[in-house]
């Protein structure tokens, strides 16, 4: 797309958009869209701007109104309503998580007819996915209820899945899957009367780093016990990455709720996988699990 000024001072456009240097005004911003990065003019180069660290309010209040340039809020949910005695991660599927090993677009399908352009019920969705080389995008589907419909994009992680519109149901009537192929396992739901998939499993995108700041915990049905591991590829004793998951947090609870603020944030660069895991000492437990932080471009 072509650059677009808002005003004499602020200009906006993607990326691969070449900056402008003529009667550009000293001062003036440059916000690229697909990366959220801003950059300003000195007067005579764009330089990445700076993030100040003298504040007023709490530094994550700045971060939510968008006070400070670069940075954005995250929260990534985790839900299964039936774990057991296995070791499995917290998402829908009620499984250990198949990561894609190679970009491909995906299956998408629901259980009922009222999710369609037309329908009563959902009728298209957001799918937020990171290409193979970890870029972030997002593509519209548009659901056909029980046929399946193939995505244009080729997708490599789904981070999220989110309802973009609905008729008056409010929210999707069958269960929504993204799998690889056309009546394959998925992986990725929305569940029956939701409107977003609730998935402890995320990738930083590159150009990225995770900062996670809080935890909130909850598990119920009866006196089963839960245990919460959470893990990721990335080895923070010895700054690197690795092909398989480390332990970051590792809780067992009975029925309730913890919400834990984490003194230092958990810093996750970008490329690392992050997933929540858990083994209940009986079948039928009920797991709930609420991330939040912030992404910081790098």
């Amino acid at each position: 797309m072509s650059v677009t000024f808002k005003d004499e001072l602020h200009l906006y456009g993607e990326s691969t958009d070449l900056k402008p240097t003529t009667s550009i005004k000293t001062g003036a911003e440059f916000e690229e869209n697909d990366t959220h990065i801003v950059y300003y003019y000195t007067g005579s180069a764009w330089k990445r701007q700076a993030i100040g660290r003298v504040q007023a309010m709490p530094y994550l209040y700045d971060i939510s109104e968008g006070n400070v340039p670069n940075h954005y809020a995250w929260t990534k949910m985790g839900v299964y309503s039936a774990c057991g005695t296995t070791d499995i991660d917290l998402w829908e599927g009620g499984a250990a998580y198949t990561w894609l090993t190679a970009a491909q677009t995906l299956s998408v399908v629901s259980t009922q007819a009222e999710d369609a352009a037309a329908g009563s019920a959902g009728r298209t969705i957001y799918i937020n996915y990171l290409t193979s080389a970890g870029i972030t995008g997002r593509e519209t589907v548009t659901l056909t209820g029980t046929a399946a419909v193939t995505t244009t994009n080729t997708m490599y992680r789904i981070n999220s899945v989110v309802l973009a519109s609905a008729g008056a149901v409010g929210a999707v009537s069958g269960t929504i899957t993204i799998s690889k192929t056309a009546g394959g396992t998925g992986i990725a739901f929305i569940s029956p009367g939701l409107t977003r998939s609730r998935m402890a499993i995320y990738q930083v995108p590159t150009g990225w780093e995770l900062y996670i700041t809080s935890v909130t915990y909850g598990c119920h049905s009866a006196t089963k016990g839960l245990r919460f591991i959470t893990r990721a590829t990335w080895d923070a004793d010895n700054s690197a990455a690795t092909t398989f998951f480390l332990p970051y947090a590792d809780i067992a609870m009975a029925n309730g709720s913890l919400q834990r603020e984490l003194e230092i944030p958990t810093k996750l660069p970008a490329g690392t996988r992050l997933k929540v895991s858990t083994v209940a000492d009986a079948a039928g437990a009920y797991g709930t699990i609420t991330l939040r932080g912030w992404l910081e471009a790098v």
